[in-house]
């Protein structure tokens, strides 16, 4: 016979899962982060040099 288990254990179950879940998503929130910082540095950097490229434009 399939015993099921009690609902006791069933929600402490339930409550790992869901930390599970939790700490998995916060990984993956985090190396979104991480990657969009990178790519506001790098956009950031390249107006930068945009501006300079057309201030010496302008100086010749």
């Amino acid at each position: 016979m399939d015993k099921k288990p009690d609902l006791k254990t069933e929600i402490e179950l339930l409550w790992l899962r869901k930390r599970e879940v939790d700490e998995k998503l916060m990984a993956q929130h985090k190396a979104w982060a991480d990657e969009t910082r990178l790519i506001y540095k790098r956009i950031e950097a390249l107006e930068h040099r945009r501006k300079f490229i057309v201030v010496g434009m302008k100086r010749s």
